[in-house]
């Protein structure tokens, strides 16, 4: 039988992901294979979700910044787009 939700090789970016349903939905996409690029404000709770997600055998990488501001977001674009180095 097919997996219909396969996200092997494909890259996930979850704002709001510190906690909540940001960090349920991290820990799901993160578990059908993506690797999650993942945000928040505030760095302490987002990673203890990154490593999280790695004890369970999944790749996630934290980047804290504010999604209201331009310049966050393509740090976020940018380092997604290097996902080899997670």
């Amino acid at each position: 039988m097919t997996n219909l939700f396969d996200l092997s090789g494909k890259v996930a970016i979850i704002t709001g992901a510190s906690r909540g349903i940001g960090q349920a939905i991290a820990e799901r996409y993160a578990e059908a294979g993506a690797t999650v690029v993942i945000s928040s404000r505030k760095a302490d709770g987002l990673n203890t979700v990154a490593e999280g997600i790695k004890s369970k055998g999944g790749t996630a990488l934290a980047v804290t910044a504010h999604n209201g501001q331009k310049e966050a977001l393509q740090k976020q674009i940018g380092r997604a787009s290097f996902r080899e180095r997670v």
